[in-house]
C-alpha cells in the first residue's frame, strides 16, 4: 500500500498524518503500543465516520449476502491485531473512509470515541423518550383516540446510555450565541466559522462530559487520548483562525498524540462558496496553532 502515514513532532508532541482518515488507524494503534492501555479518541470532524467496520467491503464482496456478509464482518473485526503492522496493513486496505473509528474500539485499540462533527447528534435518554411519546402521541391521533396533553420537551442537562459500537457523536445545528429561534443557512455558515472558537468547544465538550459519565469517565479528558482532526472539519479560512483558541490548545497539549487526516477532495467540496481553503493551506495553518500550543 505504499506509505500510510507521514510523522511530525512538534512541540514534543507527535503529529501523524494521513491523506484518506481510514490510514488513521495505523498511528492510533502505534499510540496504543506505547501507552499500554487503549486511549480515548477525541475527534473533529464534519462527518461522523461511524459506519460499521468493513461493511462497504462485506456487502460489495457478498452481493448484499446480509447473512454472509455479517459473517465477514465478524471474522474480519476479530482477526485485527493492533500489535501486527502486516495485519494492520491488511486492515486499512478493506476498510472505507467511515469505518475506522468502529474497527478500532471493536480491535481495543481505542476505549472509546467522541466524535465532535457537523452532521448528527447522539441523541439522550430524555430526548428519546420525548421523541416516543411524540410518537405515541400521533399513532392515538391518527387512530381516532383521545390522548394526553403534549408532551413537554426536555431540557440539559441530559443522560446518556452507552452506545453498542463505542461511538457518542456531539453536534449543533447553529452558533452557540444565536438568538434565533428559527435557524437557516446563515446559521450554519456562522456555527462553521465558529467550530475552533472556544465558546465552540466549550459548548460541545460539556455535552461530551456528559456523555462520558455514562462510561464511568469523568470527563472526555480526563483518560489519555488521541486528538483526531479531520481537515474537512473547516469550511472557510474564519474556521481555522479563531480569536480564542484556549480550549483548542488545551486539548493539543494534553493529547497523547494528534492525527490529522487531509482528505483533500472533502475538504474542497465541503468549503463555503467563497473560500479558497485547501487541505495543503489548512495543513499549513494547523501546523502553526499545534506549534504555538505546545511552545
Amino acid at each position: 500500500m505504499g506509505r500510510l502515514y507521514d510523522t511530525m513532532h512538534i512541540g514534543g508532541k507527535d503529529v501523524y498524518i494521513v491523506d484518506a482518515h481510514h490510514f488513521a488507524l495505523f498511528p492510533w494503534a502505534k499510540v496504543r503500543r506505547s501507552l499500554g492501555l487503549a486511549p480515548t479518541l477525541i475527534t473533529l470532524d464534519h462527518h461522523t465516520d461511524t459506519m460499521e467496520a468493513f461493511r462497504g467491503h462485506c456487502c460489495f464482496a457478498t452481493n448484499g449476502d446480509f447473512d454472509l456478509a455479517e459473517t465477514m464482518v465478524s471474522d474480519l473485526t476479530g482477526a485485527i491485531d493492533w500489535q501486527s503492522d502486516d495485519t494492520l496493513e491488511s486492515t486499512v486496505a478493506l476498510l472505507r473512509h467511515d469505518e475506522h473509528i468502529h474497527a478500532a474500539y471493536l480491535s481495543g485499540v481505542i476505549s472509546v470515541a467522541f466524535a465532535i462533527n457537523l452532521n448528527d447528534q447522539t441523541p439522550s435518554i430524555e430526548e428519546e423518550r420525548f421523541h416516543e411519546s411524540i410518537s405515541e402521541r400521533w399513532n392515538q391521533q391518527r387512530a381516532g383516540h383521545t390522548f394526553e396533553p403534549e408532551p413537554v420537551r426536555p431540557n440539559p442537562p441530559y443522560t446518556y446510555s452507552r452506545p453498542n459500537d463505542g461511538m457518542f457523536n456531539i453536534s449543533t445545528i447553529c452558533s452557540i450565541d444565536c438568538a434565533k429561534l428559527t435557524h437557516d443557512d446563515d446559521c450554519a455558515i456562522a456555527r462553521d466559522h465558529q467550530v475552533l472558537e472556544s465558546l465552540y468547544l466549550d459548548h460541545e465538550i460539556a455535552t461530551a462530559n456528559n456523555m462520558a459519565k455514562c462510561v464511568g469517565m469523568a470527563s472526555v479528558e480526563a483518560a489519555p487520548y488521541i486528538l483526531d482532526i479531520d481537515l474537512d472539519y473547516f469550511h472557510s479560512e474564519e474556521s481555522i483562525n479563531p480569536q480564542n483558541p484556549d480550549t483548542f490548545y488545551r486539548l493539543i497539549r494534553n493529547a497523547v498524540a494528534i492525527t490529522v487526516a487531509r482528505e483533500p477532495d472533502c475538504v474542497e467540496e465541503l468549503r463555503h462558496e467563497d473560500s479558497k481553503i485547501t487541505a495543503e493551506s489548512l495543513l499549513e495553518q494547523l501546523v502553526k496553532h499545534i506549534g504555538m500550543a505546545t511552545a
